[in-house]
């Protein structure tokens, strides 16, 4: 697989090079709920993710939980989906200027191969299709993040 290649100059003339490497899919978990009635399921949706750097090389990991109470709330079923992306990166950037913007790259990327396989695992468990909207995931993130820390 080609990599995607991404040159930025940032505003303090600092630049960041990113070339997607590839991706890799680390599990999916599918449970049929057998106690579903086939009554309307409002859709509920969780994202996480991770990052790991090492050298010259980001290991980015995103998270998409679907239906996470599915037998207590009487949903269909519950799917958790972890995929990683591989970036190779060089760069002048450092700490947390660095983590944000490899976070924020790598997750825009990241989104539509989940968001891919989202819609094939769901469309191929009997179920119709699952297609998530196009969004913007570091967005969804912040607001998630500032939920969790307003909920401790």
């Amino acid at each position: 697989m080609e990599g995607i290649f991404l040159q930025m100059e940032m505003k303090n003339k600092k630049y960041i090079s990113l070339k997607f490497k590839r991706y890799l899919v680390n599990s999916i978990d599918f449970k049929y709920n057998p106690e579903y009635t086939g009554g309307k399921a409002n859709m509920d949706i969780d994202f996480g993710h991770s990052m790991a750097i090492k050298n010259n090389e980001a290991r980015v990991s995103l998270r998409c939980m679907l239906f996470r109470k599915a037998k207590k709330e009487e949903k269909p079923f519950h799917l958790e989906v972890y995929t990683t992306g591989i970036f190779e990166f060089q760069t002048e950037l450092e700490g947390e200027e660095l983590k944000s913007i490899l976070r924020q790259q790598a997750l825009n990327i990241l989104f539509p191969y989940l968001r891919a396989l989202i819609t094939n695992i769901t469309g191929s468990s009997g179920f119709p299709p699952i297609v998530l909207p196009i969004i913007n995931v570091n967005q969804l993130m912040e607001k998630q993040s500032s939920q969790d820390e307003s909920t401790h």
